[in-house]
């Protein structure tokens, strides 16, 4: 990808906007949260919270503001919802595709060296052959953790953006890099 100025600002302003990501720190926490962590780890605590019948208040923490309350609420309603179909690990495929966007992000700007940049790759890459099959199985995790992420926007925005997606991972699956990528069933 050419590296024009205006490409590296835009990049830029990504990170920060999307991730308060301003220096290589910033970006080596953030990629450590959505490997560690992520919305995996928000689920599995209201997941928790619902097997002992608590509420969504459980979850608050007192820095919290109005805004991330309501989303905190709304992402715990989502919980409940699929608790009984749908284990943390739906969300994996989300926080590990949202990480190597955000390793590539990084490269881009000079945050990472292009050997780091493919250690964090191998990093997702393994984690994604611990819990998924096929690109197919990769990607119902993916939408699914979208779509927690987008719920607290109500559900035309969720499902708007999940539509989107099915798109193109149609396209992705059909003609795309998928396609043409084999799923490996493990690392040599």
């Amino acid at each position: 990808e050419p590296r024009d100025q205006d490409s590296m600002d835009l990049v830029r302003s990504i990170l920060l906007d999307y991730w308060g990501v301003e220096s290589r720190d910033d970006l080596i926490a953030v990629l450590h949260h959505l490997i560690v962590n992520g919305h995996t780890r928000d689920y599995m605590d209201a997941l928790s919270v619902i097997a002992r019948s608590g509420s969504a208040s459980d979850l608050h923490a007192e820095d919290m503001d109005e805004e991330d309350i309501a989303i905190s609420d709304a992402r715990f309603a989502f919980t409940r919802t699929y608790a009984g179909k749908y284990g943390p690990e739906m969300l994996r495929g989300w926080d590990l595709g949202r990480a190597a966007n955000v390793t590539r992000w990084g490269y881009f700007v000079g945050f990472l060296s292009e050997d780091e940049a493919w250690g964090v790759l191998d990093q997702i890459a393994d984690g994604c052959l611990e819990f998924f099959e096929s690109w197919t199985s990769f990607a119902q995790s993916y939408i699914f953790g979208s779509m927690y992420w987008k719920c607290p926007y109500g559900p035309e925005a969720c499902y708007e953006n999940a539509a989107g997606l099915m798109i193109s991972i149609e396209h992705l699956l059909t003609e795309g890099e998928w396609k043409d990528t084999p799923w490996v069933s493990g690392r040599a």
